[in-house]
């Protein structure tokens, strides 16, 4: 994989996160689809959860860009991620700087949690950088207690590129 995507624009997925070749990826928060367009030549399926239709309606253009077999590996949910049901059916769950937005991150992890399978990781992030679309920056402390409190175990934690980033499993 290219991991100086033009489209690309969050660099620390690219070079820390590495689905398996024909995995189900699930995008939690998933924008205008920048992480399903890119990790679409290697998964077998990338869904994106979205609650804002707008984002989703880009995000169309930018998949008509791909070839056909690459764009019926993609799907997207208009919903916030709290709304839906998982059964445990993803081997990997990106959560790329959305705990920041929510009301309650610790919902969201358990989600995350939820649609994970036995053998599945999720990778999460958290801009360290204050914006005012915000609603808190926690610490990497308070973003691992998050993680314990929704059943998932660390491990790895670290920043990099102003980006606290936590690569969690399911508990055992």
């Amino acid at each position: 994989m290219e991991f100086n995507h033009r489209f690309f624009q969050r660099p620390w997925v690219c070079a820390h996160f590495r689905p398996r070749p024909n995995s189900r990826l699930l995008d939690i928060g998933s924008y205008v689809g920048a992480n399903l367009f890119y990790f679409s030549p290697v998964v077998a399926e990338a869904v994106g959860v979205e609650a804002a239709q707008p984002y989703i309606d880009t995000s169309y253009g930018f998949f008509a860009r791909l070839p056909p077999e690459l764009q019926k590996r993609i799907r997207t949910i208009c919903s916030l991620v709290e709304d839906l049901s998982f059964d445990g059916d993803y081997d990997h769950v990106l959560c790329v700087d959305v705990l920041l937005h929510v009301i309650d991150p610790v919902a969201v992890l358990c989600k995350v949690h939820e649609a994970l399978n036995e053998s599945g990781d999720a990778f999460l992030t958290i801009n360290v950088s204050r914006f005012r679309t915000h609603v808190r920056t926690p610490s990497m402390d308070i973003f691992k207690t998050w993680c314990h409190e929704a059943g998932l175990e660390i491990e790895r934690a670290f920043t990099d590129m102003k980006q606290h980033i936590i690569v969690a499993r399911r508990a055992a």
